[in-house]
């Protein structure tokens, strides 16, 4: 896979992953690449690393 796809797919991915509120699963298979994928990306790319840990959500729900 050439590099520039990669940095296709990885875009794609954090508006998935967004979208989805971070869930993993779900934003992986909204583009089609595996959880290992993400995670390798994740381990490889220190920019889409930060990119990923800026758009993880906060506390959504407050317990009693």
């Amino acid at each position: 896979m050439a590099e520039n796809d990669n940095n296709l797919k990885k875009k794609a991915l954090l508006k998935a992953y967004i979208a989805s509120f971070g869930n993993v699963t779900q934003s992986c298979k909204a583009v089609n690449l595996s959880r290992e994928t993400f995670y390798r990306w994740r381990r490889e790319d220190k920019d889409f690393d930060k990119d990923i840990k800026n758009a993880e959500p906060g506390e959504r729900l407050l317990r009693k």
